[in-house]
């Protein structure tokens, strides 16, 4: 970045002093509570215990951000906790740094001057000159799209990616809702925005042109019930290649449409079967949606829920994603493998 971190807050304080100074306090009450280095005194226990983790200062373990109307736990605080308490030894270290917290506060300067300037310095420094290149590492990425210069990982620094940027895909999670299977009385539906940032690559635009007469679409709070109410839940790519919607489709058995573009971000495709219960379609086939849809009979509907409730726990909660992160982290450690995934480390 051409201006540090430091004197952009400066100059934001300068112009509005009132409401920057309001958020900055709100942050800096929110890491206070949350005591970030007693996180990292925990971190430090755990190595000592032969937990196969990497050292990182405070400032990169933030407490868990907010995105609209949800404050956490994201995939990377969850597995931070995850692999702690149960002192993980994988073949892969593992880099326990909050990726999207970083970013999110450094994006929309939440941190204070120094704590902001000070992240960047240990991210360049940790990347650049302290991870031992004879040694292989893996990180958790929460995130839907590129993270700066940083975001190029080192070669020997596995990406396990839930937007839709780095090595081995992971779903994108917020929270781990309980399954459930209301009756369904809408057939396809859409609640969401298909403007703006949302709509990278014209995905939604196009998606909506091709399903308009055959497809619910709406916006608003009502979004949940809607799509617990359909057998089929449009969830296009947004600003990421990835989608929320999908997995909170799941959740509440409604038989996901993931419309992608440039890359198809499904985790887990070398165990699960995704066309099961899934509609996976790149949006140049989108003129072909509504007679995938009515290829659905009711018997494979029902055949799709019960293998999402057969799934739903081991691969589809955050503890679920922690555990099989964990098999794939030493999965992972066959050196072909590994080099293979690296070589096909997809950015944005």
């Amino acid at each position: 970045m051409a201006e540090s971190y430091s004197a952009r807050v400066v100059a934001d304080l300068k112009r509005r002093p009132a409401p920057v100074t309001a958020r900055l306090l709100r942050h800096w009450l929110r890491t206070f509570a949350a005591s970030p280095r007693k996180e990292c005194a925990v971190l430090d226990s755990a190595i000592r215990s032969g937990c196969t983790a990497v050292p990182v200062p405070a400032v990169l373990v933030p407490p868990p951000y907010r995105y609209v109307d949800y404050g956490g736990p994201w995939i990377e605080d969850s597995f931070f906790h995850f692999y702690l308490g149960r002192r993980e030894q994988t073949a892969l270290r593992y880099l326990p740094i909050r990726w999207a917290a970083v970013y999110q506060n450094i994006q929309t300067m939440n941190f204070l001057p120094a704590d902001g300037d000070a992240a960047l310095a240990a991210i360049e420094r940790i990347l650049r000159r302290e991870l031992d290149p004879s040694q292989r590492y893996f990180t958790i990425l929460d995130y839907d799209h590129a993270i700066w210069d940083w975001h190029l990982f080192p070669k020997n620094v596995l990406v396990f990616s839930a937007g839709g940027a780095g090595d081995v895909p992971i779903p994108w999670l917020k929270g781990s809702p309980p399954l459930s299977n209301p009756e369904k009385d809408i057939r396809v539906s859409f609640m969401g925005r298909l403007d703006g940032a949302s709509d990278a690559g014209g995905v939604r635009s196009r998606m909506h042109a091709a399903l308009k007469d055959d497809a619910h679409f709406g916006f608003g709070p009502e979004w949940r019930d809607v799509m617990a109410r359909s057998t089929f839940s449009l969830s296009p790519r947004g600003l990421g290649r990835a989608s929320y919607r999908l997995y909170e489709a799941l959740s509440v058995s409604s038989i996901p449409i993931y419309v992608w573009d440039d890359v198809e971000w499904l985790p887990y495709r070398d165990e699960l079967d995704w066309e099961n219960f899934c509609i996976s379609v790149n949006i140049d086939r989108a003129a072909e949606l509504p007679q995938m849809i009515a290829n659905w009979d009711d018997d494979r509907v029902t055949r799709a829920h019960d293998t999402i409730a057969r799934h739903y726990g081991r691969y589809f909660t955050l503890d679920g994603v922690c555990e099989r992160i964990v098999e794939m982290a030493n999965r992972f450690a066959d050196p072909g493998r590994f080099e293979t995934a690296i070589a096909e480390r997809r950015l944005f």
